[in-house]
């Protein structure tokens, strides 16, 4: 993910530097588990690409979405992504985290369909290695 506060927009990417990996079985919230079936196909080589602009209070949800594939012909792509940017600094200054999830239903040219549904994390650099190496301080 890249953030450019400057014009207040966030671009990212799910597949595109590590691939889209499936967890059958694995559930959002313990009191509410969710198991589907597992997918008829892995989502290898697809990747998601996702841009928003987002507010003052660090909120973002879109519609801009693409899904793409280098051997498959994705016709349509429709869903949504969403998330919030953490209110604590990392040593930059900037949110040290970003958290959200997205919903995208996609169809391909030899009539096949699907659908990404999952929970994304991100964390900044300075965050992932702090100063002074692999110490952490706390206040």
């Amino acid at each position: 993910m890249t953030a450019d506060f400057d014009q207040n927009r966030l671009t990212g990417c799910m597949g595109c530097v590590e691939p889209i990996e499936t967890a059958p079985g694995r559930h959002l919230f313990p009191a509410v588990p969710w198991q589907g079936d597992d997918p008829a196909a892995l989502p290898a080589d697809y990747d998601l690409h996702f841009e928003a602009s987002f507010g003052a209070n660090g909120a973002f949800e879109d519609t801009a979405i693409t899904v793409t594939h280098p051997e498959r012909t994705v016709t349509n792509a429709a869903g949504t992504w969403q998330g919030q940017f953490s209110n604590v600094p990392d040593v930059d200054g900037n949110p040290r985290r970003v958290i959200g999830s997205t919903d995208v239903h996609f169809a391909e040219n030899d009539g096949s369909q699907g659908r990404f549904t999952g929970i994304f994390d991100a964390l900044t650099p300075a965050t992932l290695t702090p100063p002074g190496g692999n110490e952490v301080t706390t206040k």
